[in-house]
C-alpha cells in the first residue's frame, strides 16, 4: 500500500518550537526535514548558502525547482519549515498539492513575541544541552505585539481557508504538545511513518519563567493585552488557550 503523502511542509513561526519539532521529525524513520529552505538569509540553516547544489541565487530565480530537488534527492518524505514571511511564490503551489502533508505548529503569540525579543537581546536562538542559557528582560511594545498578532492571525486564516476550499486537512500541533511523545507519534501516524521510542534530547527549552518575569513593564503589558481584540480565537484552532475541566462549576 502506497503512502498517503510524498512530502510535507511545517508551517510555523519564529519561537514556536519548530527546531525541536524538526529534530523529532528527523528522528522518525524515512523523514527528512531540511529546515527553513526559503529563509531570505540562508537555505535550511544559519550560514548555509546552498542545498543539494541549489544556491540562493538559483532559489530566487526558481523557488519551485528547490522543492523538486529536495523531493528527488531525499529518500522517504522530504519536508521543510515555512514561515509567513518566506518566499510567497511557493505557498499556493504547496497548499494546492494534496500529496504534500501540512503540519501547522502554533504557539500563544504573546509568548512567541516575548521569546523573540529575548532571543534578539541575547543572540541565543537555539539552546542545546552543552550551552548555558542566556536570559534577559525585555520591553513589551504594545504596537509591536499588535502587528505581530495581526500578521500571524492573517496567515493562519489564509492556511485554513486554502485547506477548506481544497478539501484537505492539516495536523495541528501546539507548542505545549511538542514534548508529548504520544502526540508526536500521532503525527508520525498522520505522515504514514513509524513512530518514536523517545523524544530528541539535544535541545532545551529556553526562558521557562512566567511571562511577567520576562518583561520590564508587566503592568503595561497587562493593560495592552486587555485592550486587544485581535486574537479571534475561534478562527484558528490552536490559538485557543488550554483550560482545565469546568465540570465542578456547573
Amino acid at each position: 500500500m502506497g503512502r498517503r503523502f510524498d512530502s510535507f511542509v511545517m508551517f510555523a513561526e519564529m519561537r514556536t518550537g519548530s527546531n525541536f519539532l524538526e529534530a523529532n521529525l528527523n528522528a522518525m524513520p524515512g523523514v527528512a526535514c531540511h529546515g527553513e529552505v526559503f529563509n531570505p538569509s540562508f537555505i535550511g540553516k544559519l550560514n548555509q548558502t546552498s542545498l543539494f547544489g541549489v544556491s540562493i541565487a538559483d532559489r530566487e530565480a526558481d523557488p519551485m525547482a528547490l522543492i523538486r530537488t529536495l523531493r528527488a534527492q531525499t529518500d522517504g518524505l522530504a519536508g521543510f519549515r515555512y514561515f509567513h514571511d518566506h518566499d510567497p511564490r511557493v505557498l499556493q503551489p504547496v497548499l494546492d498539492d494534496p500529496l504534500c502533508a501540512k503540519i501547522i505548529l502554533t504557539r500563544n503569540p504573546v509568548e512567541s513575541y516575548v521569546s523573540w525579543k529575548i532571543a534578539q537581546a541575547t543572540g541565543q536562538w537555539k539552546l542545546t544541552g552543552a550551552r548555558p542559557p542566556k536570559t534577559a528582560q525585555v520591553r513589551f511594545d504594545a504596537a509591536e505585539i499588535e502587528a505581530h498578532v495581526s500578521a500571524l492571525q492573517a496567515f493562519q486564516v489564509q492556511l485554513m481557508h486554502a485547506l477548506q476550499i481544497s478539501g484537505q486537512t492539516a495536523f495541528y500541533i501546539d507548542y505545549d504538545d511538542i514534548n508529548d511523545l504520544d502526540v508526536l507519534n500521532g503525527l508520525a501516524s498522520f505522515l504514514g511513518v513509524a513512530g518514536l521510542a523517545g523524544l530528541d534530547a539535544s535541545l532545551k527549552k529556553q526562558n521557562p519563567e512566567e511571562i511577567a518575569q520576562k518583561v520590564v513593564n508587566p503592568e503595561e503589558m497587562e493593560r495592552a493585552l486587555a485592550r486587544m481584540d485581535r486574537f479571534n480565537l475561534a478562527r484558528t484552532p490552536n490559538f485557543e488557550p488550554r483550560r482545565a475541566p469546568m465540570v465542578p462549576q456547573f
